[in-house]
């Protein structure tokens, strides 16, 4: 076996090797070198995720690149000892056309490179925003920052947070992988698992730096199921959207032109939503009505303001939750009524995750706050 991939810097040797005459294969070997040396080297965990998962993506490209769905004028062929029988052909009249395999196999190859450009500038925005500067704890820490109780870490903004991050990049990846000429359930299945692996590997780094949340893990695993079922069952996508409403609190405005790049735990800023559209309804979808009422959503939301970003030494804090049934412009239904082509698709998909600021009404709910004393001393806490 060749020597892993983390020792010497020989990472361009490996990838030319796990794309080389039987990647998936020899991207099996190097798993089985790189397991062991994960406890020496979790310093490094940082890169783990980019490695572990381009190997994954080298063995599925592999295993695509020696199958290719039949056309559907074709059988599969019988094999015996002797000789390989050919597909009955197929009449004028019946036969559909067909890519070329080799133009199949090279379009599945962009969606996989497209993938990896995903992932690999993720591991490195998460290390800036992160760990950059992060002193280590003296031990791994594992134990639970709350849900959404009124002392936790950010009021339970944070596990919807981790829910909407897996569910929007594995939909987004899935996407990626169907458009490269993956079937629905493989494309799922994959871009689900892909999402979950990396934020897991980013909550055992966390362990060595803040702490270990087993309700974030349950957050992104939650969230990348919820992907796969809603490419499964595309009434479910139909009816629902799961959203983030995003403005740059005020705290954390000044925070980002210094250069503070970890938007994602600016959750004063932030507000989840879930989505139902009106339009979509059993009885209203495909009536005269539902021209109109696409373009308004019934919404659950909530939000924490005052946990993060923290409040500055000797400053006042005041914490509120806020759980609230509102009314939502459905962007989306603008999208699709104004553009079309590639803009419609990729409007569509935007705002299927960004609900644009002061677009939602809320009407009704439940709040709860509090007031706590200036800030006398910081202590690591899980993100």
């Amino acid at each position: 076996m060749f020597s892993s991939p983390f020792r010497g810097g020989r990472f361009t040797e490996y990838l030319w090797q796990v794309s080389t005459a039987r990647p998936g294969l020899q991207a099996g070997f190097t798993l089985c070198q790189v397991l062991p040396s994960v406890s020496h080297a979790i310093d490094h965990a940082v890169n783990r995720p980019s490695f572990v998962l381009l190997v994954a993506l080298a063995a599925l490209i592999d295993q695509s690149a020696r199958t290719r769905p039949l056309r559907a004028d074709e059988n599969p062929p019988r094999r015996d000892s002797v000789t390989e029988s050919a597909p009955e052909p197929a009449t004028p009249s019946t036969a559909a056309p067909a890519a070329p395999a080799a133009a199949t196999t090279d379009r599945r190859w962009y969606a996989v490179g497209a993938m990896a450009g995903i992932y690999v500038p993720l591991t490195v925005w998460s290390y800036f925003a992160w760990y950059y500067d992060q002193p280590n704890l003296p031990d791994f820490e594992f134990g639970g920052d709350g849900y959404f109780g009124r002392n936790t870490y950010a009021g339970g903004a944070d596990k919807l947070g981790h829910f909407w991050g897996n569910l929007a990049l594995s939909r987004g990846t899935t996407e990626i992988l169907r458009w490269g000429g993956f079937g629905r359930l493989r494309s799922a299945i994959w871009a689900s698992s892909l999402s979950f692996a990396f934020f897991a590997f980013v909550e055992v780094k966390d362990g060595f730096y803040y702490e270990f949340s087993p309700g974030d893990l349950l957050g992104n695993g939650l969230g990348a199921a919820t992907s796969a079922a809603m490419v499964l069952y595309p009434r479910l996508d139909e009816l629902l959207d799961f959203r983030m409403q995003y403005f740059p609190s005020e705290r954390f405005r000044p925070k980002l032109a210094a250069g503070n790049v970890d938007v994602a735990e600016d959750y004063s800023g932030q507000t989840f939503l879930v989505a139902l559209h009106l339009g979509a309804l059993p009885g209203v979808k495909g009536e005269a009505i539902a021209d109109y009422l696409r373009f308004v959503d019934l919404s659950l939301g909530y939000d924490s303001r005052g946990y993060r970003p923290k409040p500055e030494m000797d400053e006042p804090s005041h914490r509120s939750q806020e759980l609230f049934v509102g009314l939502s412009l459905n962007v989306q239904g603008l999208v699709d009524a104004t553009l079309s082509g590639r803009w419609r698709q990729v409007g569509h998909g935007v705002f299927e995750f960004w609900q644009p600021p002061y677009t939602t009404l809320p009407v009704a709910g439940l709040s709860r706050s509090q007031d706590l004393p200036p800030l006398s001393t910081t202590t690591a806490t899980a993100r």
